[in-house]
């Protein structure tokens, strides 16, 4: 986690008006530059993050590969993938360093519903606050590239922070400092761009590379979500799925999305007609029968409101009837129970008042069972308690 002082913001999931300070100061856009074919796999990357973000120790995972474990864990942020792969009748390693990679389009921040979970800073870093976390799980299912995981006992969510604490005090990332090879570098998105592509074309050429010459080569910053902020210089840009499954075209899903857009601001919507139509029916209470007289329908306790009534107001008629016969036929088996205390009305009350019948219906319904038009001295206390309340 970083400090936000410093770190000017850009995106903050789950928040519904601007973002605080955006545009009060000016800040690039930072970039990590991996070299794939000068990678070696000597894993002082893993080390430097695990000791740098004070990571607890965990047991490795071996699977027959150079690997340290199969992905990357809560506790464990940078994993070196190794893939054999055959290239003119002999054997390679394709060895890519695999992380968060700090989309401009996060999906990870896109589905998060937590309000401020996770941030997007101006220079590009995706960054989880764990206070602030929820533990849904949605971010997880966005990302395209499987990174951030979760943590069972804590219930957070935890990914490379691109080590933004030392980014905002103006220095490199850890793994950074570690690398013996200069495979990974660090600066701005423009400047890394620029070094990738000279390095691209430096593998094509046949007079730098001679007879390891690679015409496939290029570099990985996928415009499918507007770049990453974390770009690759691969043997065979053609194939991304060879280095440990990086995808080709990396997408958000818009099943997690979507709600942002469509599902979450209906469900305000609806709540908000929901709290004035409740506000409008106790401010206009109805007069209670009292004992001996007959009941003035099955439905007797509906309130006559129909004009604030959101289903008659927004769901078709035919609809509207539909729930209406079959409330009042569920009323009526329920109230045909010989034991029951309370005969009338059954329906609850958070049912009953979506719904008004016509005059004649209502006269059908007290027509079926004419012997209980009375109304009982307990049923009598609970409406008058209920009113009350």
């Amino acid at each position: 986690m970083s400090d936000e002082r410093v770190l000017q913001i850009q995106r903050i999931s789950g928040h519904p008006g601007p973002v605080p300070g955006r545009g009060t100061q000016r800040a690039v856009e930072v970039c990590k530059y991996i070299d794939v074919t000068t990678c070696i796999g000597c894993k002082a990357c893993e080390v430097a993050c695990v000791e740098w973000n004070d990571m607890p120790f965990r047991e490795t995972t071996f699977d027959n590969t150079y690997q340290t474990m199969p992905s990357t864990e809560w506790n464990y942020w940078n994993l070196i993938k190794f893939a054999e792969h055959e290239r003119d009748g002999s054997m390679m390693w394709l060895m890519r360093k695999d992380q968060c990679m700090h989309c401009e389009d996060p999906g990870c921040l896109s589905a998060c519903p937590a309000d401020g979970a996770i941030v997007q800073y101006q220079n590009g870093i995706v960054d989880f606050q764990q206070e602030n976390c929820i533990g849904c799980g949605y971010c997880i299912s966005g990302c395209p590239f499987d990174i951030p995981k979760f943590n069972q006992a804590t219930k957070k969510v935890y990914k490379c922070t691109l080590c933004s604490d030392r980014v905002g005090a103006g220095l490199e990332p850890a793994c950074i400092k570690a690398c013996p090879t200069g495979c990974l570098h660090f600066g701005t998105k423009e400047d890394m761009l620029s070094l990738a592509g000279t390095r691209a074309a430096q593998l094509k050429s046949k007079e730098a590379q001679g007879d390891f010459v690679m015409p496939n080569a290029g570099v990985y910053d996928p415009q499918s979500i507007g770049g990453t902020h974390v770009i690759y210089v691969l043997h065979d840009i053609t194939k991304p799925e060879l280095y440990g499954g990086l995808p080709a075209a990396p997408v958000i899903p818009p099943s997690y999305t979507i709600w942002k857009w469509l599902a979450k601001p209906t469900g305000l919507a609806m709540a908000m007609f929901g709290v004035v139509d409740a506000r409008i029916r106790r401010a206009r209470p109805h007069a209670c029968p009292a004992w001996g007289t007959p009941a003035p329908s099955r439905l007797h306790a509906i309130p006559a409101l129909v004009c604030g009534d959101l289903l008659h107001a927004l769901a078709p008629v035919r609809l509207r009837h539909l729930l209406a016969v079959a409330l009042s036929l569920a009323d009526a088996h329920l109230r045909r129970r010989a034991d029951d205390a309370l005969p009338a009305p059954l329906v609850r009350p958070l049912l009953r008042h979506r719904v008004s019948l016509p005059v004649h219906q209502l006269v059908r319904a007290d027509d079926l069972d004419k012997d209980r038009q009375q109304v009982r001295p307990a049923h009598e206390r609970v409406r008058l308690e209920r009113r009350e309340a």
